[in-house]
């Protein structure tokens, strides 16, 4: 993910990003994300309080 997204900085930078690269990062970035809701977030839910929970919802939150 990370290299995918280097090689369409330096796409943006020389002024055209080819579409496959935004293809495949797309794809990629859709699979992390479903990853997350369906195995981290419910493992997170299961090992934390509920008050452990709330906790973490607000660190880094500048509007708490």
């Amino acid at each position: 993910m990370h290299a995918l997204a280097r090689t369409l900085r330096r796409q943006l930078a020389d002024g055209e990003a080819d579409p496959e690269t935004l293809i495949a990062l797309s794809k990629l970035l859709t699979t992390h994300v479903r990853w997350e809701e369906r195995e981290l977030l419910p493992l997170v839910e299961r090992l934390l309080s509920q008050e452990e929970l709330e906790e973490r919802a607000t660190v880094g939150r500048r509007d708490v």
